[in-house]
């Protein structure tokens, strides 16, 4: 990374273009409330998908996209915007969210820290204790994924991700309150913050930090110093009214982190053979009534919580039809 990187002017007018939004839209908005940062995040998150195409070697990285051969996926802002934006393709969570804070800086809030946030790699439902079943660990991943904690106005703070791969993806801005579910009634999905109970690395056994258990089982716990003082928070995520909900990610408002850091996380993210996002295709993007997926060959397109079309990808032309019809994304 150059130290002499400079960032361009935030071209206002093709963002807005990319995420189908008009600047009387955003004139309708309250300055800095939770009303703008519905309407910005919602509407990126149509328009803009999450994918990992460079990152998995499905395609080589353009050139405009990256600062020079042998990086897969860049955390310049210039070569994101130019990459989602401007060449219409999408990028996973370092990728959105860096763009997605440099909008909203755009659009006048001052008030944005990025966190990272662990991603748990369990399908298990939360179990409230206050049932008198004490719920198993939650297998975490490191500090490989980005979000936003952005302060409205009228003081409150949310929760901002446009970056988490399908299930589980925030439909829009969640408080930072514990408990309270936010349901889209148009998609089934159903959203909330609980708080998370955690222990200390000093409680826990020394083969959990024996590579390679930590990628597959890592449980509740964290280092001594990271433990002690923070309030941790666990997305929950619930796919329709009736069904459980499922743990996403862990994220504290302390967790933060500097542009190195997270340079390290992305390198290992983009590049690791023990990182998910390195192994096959994924792709994913929400819809006012559901969600569409690709993983590998097959894609998904769902509706209220089911499957309503399934494809199967025959060769990378089709692919290609496939990405530009149902994700926006030009290949």
């Amino acid at each position: 990374m150059s130290t002499t990187e400079t960032t361009d002017p935030f071209d206002r007018a093709a963002y807005l273009g990319r995420i189908n939004l008009t600047e009387e839209q955003i004139q309708a908005c309250p300055p800095q409330s939770f009303e703008l940062l519905n309407l910005l995040l919602s509407s990126h998150q149509y328009a803009i998908a999450y994918e990992n195409l460079a990152a998995c070697g499905h395609i080589e990285p353009q050139t405009s996209h990256v600062p020079f051969p042998g990086i897969r996926v860049s955390l310049n802002p210039n070569h994101i915007f130019k990459k989602l934006v401007l060449d219409h393709r999408g990028g996973y969570c370092f990728e959105q969210n860096i763009l997605f804070a440099r909008a909203l800086a755009e659009f006048g809030f001052t008030s944005i820290q990025t966190a990272a946030a662990r991603v748990s790699i369990t399908t298990r439902n939360y179990v409230d204790s206050s049932q008198g079943l004490e719920p198993e660990p939650v297998p975490l991943l490191s500090k490989t994924h980005m979000i936003l904690l952005v302060k409205v106005a009228d003081g409150r703070t949310y929760l901002s991700d446009v970056g988490f791969s399908g299930a589980g993806q925030p439909r829009g801005p969640i408080e930072l309150v514990p408990d309270v579910e936010t349901f889209y009634p148009d998609s089934g999905d159903r959203y909330k913050l609980r708080k998370a109970n955690l222990k200390s690395a000093s409680q826990q056994s020394p083969d959990d930090w024996i590579a390679p258990k930590w990628l597959s089982d890592h449980h509740s716990v964290l280092p001594e110093d990271d433990a002690k003082e923070s309030v941790f928070w666990f997305l929950q995520y619930s796919p329709s009214v009736g069904r459980p909900f499922y743990e996403m990610y862990l994220f504290s408002s302390d967790s933060v982190m500097t542009r190195m850091d997270y340079e390290t996380s992305n390198w290992f993210t983009s590049t690791s053979p023990y990182s998910p996002i390195t192994n096959g295709v994924k792709c994913s993007i929400n819809t006012p009534t559901g969600r569409n997926s690709m993983v590998d060959s097959v894609c998904k397109i769902r509706a209220k919580g089911k499957d309503v079309v399934e494809i199967q990808i025959v060769d990378n032309a089709h692919r290609a039809r496939v990405l530009r019809e149902y994700f926006n994304i030009h290949v």
